[in-house]
């Protein structure tokens, strides 16, 4: 899982090569140009990977009664422990992308006047930007709630529980107060999650919507 993704980082860092050395306006303009569309294709793509890896995680359900069997556990971890790793490389990749990007619309600038230079895509910039925070802030929220939902599988995994009715029976008054808690601090990660998705979903509409207003600004 992690090899394709670095793959797929590689792939995408090749979309936002630097300017040349030719400084004609119109020249600027195309590549500028696409510059834009190279980042949108690669906002996709990064999507659609991302989106493979969380169906495939919405598809667990690691905390419901069926999959909490002492020969489950192990097995829902270890996915967990990927997914998490995968988090870790995806923000990473972003990182590295949102750089490369940042030094193409730099080398851009810098072959046009200084009049120009501050305001020129200043706005396909500030659209990355609000993509990439949004997405940050999503990503360390998944991490929050799978490392607590880990917490939860380790705990059941060494406790005296069994299984009555699809419900966990705890045999421990200390076991079960440990397990309430860990359970707690999953439910406050998840309300945090759900409010980082929601905002990240509005991100992407919005940033979006501004690269193709930077679009249309570069060619007028």
């Amino acid at each position: 899982m992690l090899r394709s993704f670095i793959v797929l980082g590689l792939l995408i860092l090749s979309f936002v090569s630097p300017a040349g050395a030719q400084d004609d306006p119109d020249a600027l303009v195309v590549r500028a140009s696409r510059l834009i569309d190279s980042t949108e294709a690669m906002l996709n793509l990064r999507a659609q990977r991302f989106n493979e890896e969380m169906i495939k995680m919405n598809a667990l359900k690691p905390l419901e009664a069926t999959s909490l069997a002492k020969d489950t556990i192990p097995k829902s971890r270890e996915k967990i422990k990927d997914f998490l790793n995968f988090l870790e490389v995806y923000r990473s990749l972003s990182h590295k992308m949102k750089e490369g990007i940042e030094d193409s619309v730099n080398n851009l600038r810098s072959k046009m006047s200084t009049h120009h230079r501050t305001s020129f895509l200043k706005e396909f910039l500030d659209a990355y930007d609000l993509e990439q925070s949004s997405l940050d802030n999503y990503t360390n929220a998944l991490t929050k709630f799978y490392t607590n939902i880990n917490a939860v599988l380790a705990f059941i995994e060494t406790s005296s529980v069994t299984t009555k009715d699809n419900k966990l029976q705890f045999n421990n008054k200390k076991e079960y107060e440990k397990y309430s808690e860990l359970i707690e601090a999953v439910e406050k990660s998840n309300k945090r999650l759900i409010n980082a998705s929601a905002t990240s979903q509005k991100a992407t509409i919005d940033a979006s919507s501004m690269m193709q207003k930077a679009y249309g600004a570069i060619r007028k």
